[in-house]
């Protein structure tokens, strides 16, 4: 498994049920593009919207990825989400 913390959302772009995210940041300097297939453009577009909204926000994110698979998570969101705080995000 490969991580990357403290990675910024820089831009996003969306072609039919892709989505492409350009990131950038953390510990050692990563700058790369995410690209997420979607099942239809309904949820191409929902990926798209949170991909801007932590663009906007300044959202740490961490890239994580396991064999062919990787994804971008908002970590510290999610943790709050699980214990049942808010998340400044």
């Amino acid at each position: 498994m490969e991580l990357h913390r403290g990675l910024r959302v820089l831009s996003v772009e969306i072609s039919g049920t892709e989505v492409r995210a350009d990131v950038y940041g953390g510990a050692g300097s990563v700058c790369g593009t995410v690209l997420y297939r979607m099942a239809n453009e309904l949820a191409a577009r929902r990926r798209a919207a949170v991909l801007r909204r932590w663009a906007r926000k300044g959202t740490a994110v961490t890239y994580v990825r396991n064999g062919t698979s990787a994804s971008l998570v908002d970590e510290q969101g999610f943790l709050a989400s699980s214990i049942g705080t808010d998340s400044p995000t």
